[in-house]
């Protein structure tokens, strides 16, 4: 039996755990794996030209050549455009050249920075850029996106150069405060995510294989006082039994499934069953109806088991026929009872005055 009920929680949770495990590994390849260059931090002037592409990096930015693109935006408060991001040219190896892509935060020193470099171009005998106006950045190297790589073509006049000369413009970017593909921020985020997945498809795995889903069954037959001979009685029923709408009743305990869990409870534990049916809407619009048993314990817990509109009639009728102290049925005075005095409500069947109570006038 216990095979059997492992084997209909692992159906249950098995889509779970691979939409899971995929999500894990979306949120990883989204994010570049960012998260694992973390330790790996280098010096950008360590690297080889050849060995640039994402790498997560730390550069002193000594010099700007010049900008080749920028990015703004507007908003109906402030039509005026803002710069949000601009893209750089600097040097990197011994003759080469990249980008560096920065968030609007970075752009004044950055604009301050290529002005005293192009000052130093358009006059040699000039000093240069000075230390205080050199800065550091941390990021992640990365190709260039296709519009980026057309304005750094067209900046620096690619068409027109010779082979050797375009192979000193690499087709990469040090885009700033990425780690991986995606923002330091979205990485973390993703990071987590990920592994928030991960733990939660993989408790799911192991719970389903090792039984944990059964825990209510076992706990049942310890509960008698000899687990084996109470396991072997309740397997003995379960094999020849004939579940009505996924439940089962015997003598002493009632059975059913709910998600991935199995649950069992003795049956004088078992206080109330009744019927729900919700209308599903759209714009007003009704777009279909779902059914479903509540079945309700002394422990004012009710759980939910979604079915067809015929297999919830079965299945009240089956529990009226099989656990003759169960209340079956729904309104507004058994919810309230079973909510405020429930030591009031398990007297329902048998005390005349307190049924009238939730039945009177009742149709």
């Amino acid at each position: 039996m216990l095979e059997t009920l492992k084997k209909k929680s692992f159906k249950k949770v098995i889509v779970w755990v691979v939409v899971l495990y995929i999500a894990a590994a979306a949120c990883m390849i989204i994010s570049g794996c960012g998260i694992f260059k973390l330790p790996f931090k280098k010096d950008i002037y360590d690297l080889d030209v050849n060995g640039l592409e994402g790498q997560y990096v730390t550069a002193e930015i000594y010099f700007i050549y010049d900008y080749y693109a920028y990015t703004t935006e507007t908003s109906k408060s402030n039509p005026r455009p803002k710069t949000t991001s601009k893209e750089y040219i600097i040097p990197i190896g011994e003759n080469e050249y990249m980008g560096l892509y920065l968030p609007s935060r970075s752009l004044s020193k950055a604009d301050k920075l290529m002005k005293s470099s192009q000052s130093f171009l358009d006059n040699p005998s000039d000093t240069g850029p000075s230390e205080e106006e050199i800065f550091t950045v941390t990021g992640t190297i990365l190709p260039m996106a296709e519009d980026s790589l057309e304005f750094y073509h067209e900046a620096i006049g690619y068409d027109e150069m010779t082979d050797e000369e375009k192979a000193l413009f690499l087709p990469y970017y040090l885009r700033e405060d990425y780690l991986g593909k995606t923002s330091e921020a979205a990485t973390y985020l993703l990071s987590i995510g990920a592994v928030v997945c991960f733990i939660c498809a993989t408790v799911m795995f192991v719970r389903a294989i090792t039984g944990a889903y059964q825990k209510d069954v076992v706990k049942f037959c310890a509960d008698t006082g000899d687990k084996e001979q109470a396991l072997e009685r309740m397997s003995t029923y379960y094999e020849s039994a004939h579940p009505v709408s996924g439940i089962i009743i015997a003598d002493n305990w009632i059975m059913f499934q709910q998600g991935a869990h199995t649950r069992v409870w003795p049956l004088e534990k078992f206080l109330w069953a009744y019927k729900k049916t919700t209308e599903h809407r759209r714009n007003g619009i009704k777009t279909g109806t779902t059914y479903s048993v509540v079945i309700c314990n002394t422990a004012k817990r009710r759980f939910e088991l979604a079915m067809r509109e015929q297999e919830v009639q079965d299945a009240l009728e089956y529990i009226v026929e099989n656990s003759p102290n169960t209340v079956v049925g729904y309104n507004n005075k058994l919810d309230k009872m079973y909510q405020k005095d429930l030591e009031k409500f398990q007297r329902i069947l048998t005390d005349p005055q307190v049924a009238a109570e939730v039945f009177e006038n009742q149709n």
